[in-house]
């Protein structure tokens, strides 16, 4: 469920912000590289994307350029899950083999486990900060995307004949 900030009554942005960065952050060549690539000065994609730099805002079709160019979709993850909403990849599964099958099955049983041991932390000393709230909230958008991946290529073995 997203937050509500109730300053402002508007949805808490802490994860699309941290997602910002972190996919700036992890492109080979960081803000530089990106920047280059998207014809804006480093220092200024830097601001753009610092939380702590609440004036400078990153618009929305540069958004839409990063995520395509370094093809990480964190951004997207995180805008849908402030507004309430999940997003699913929709891939060409059209030759599925049964490793890859397995693969994924394994993956989305992982990011469970993930979901599984966020809770077990968070509770241990018997309340739940925000930042583990965050925590939890992101593992289970990363579950949530690896049973849709592996539907996906189950449903592209259908055999309707």
């Amino acid at each position: 469920m997203n937050t509500i900030n109730p300053t402002n009554g508007l949805p808490d942005t802490t994860l699309v912000k941290k997602a910002m960065k972190g996919t700036v952050s992890r492109f080979s060549g960081g803000a530089r590289a990106m920047g280059q690539l998207l014809n804006k000065a480093p220092n200024v994609l830097s601001n753009e994307i610092n939380p702590s730099q609440p004036h400078h805002k990153l618009g929305l079709l540069d958004a839409i350029y990063i995520m395509h160019i370094s093809n990480d979709f964190q951004m997207l993850e995180a805008i849908a899950a402030c507004l309430n909403h999940s997003i699913i990849h929709l891939g060409d599964f059209s030759a599925t083999s049964d490793t890859e099958l397995l693969d994924l099955y394994a993956r989305w049983h992982g990011e469970i486990g993930d979901v599984a041991r966020e809770v077990s932390l968070a509770l241990a000393d018997g309340r739940i900060s925000r930042d583990e709230f965050d925590r939890i909230r992101q593992e289970g958008m990363e579950q949530i995307h690896w049973f849709f991946e592996f539907q996906a290529r189950l449903e592209a073995l259908i055999d309707e004949g």
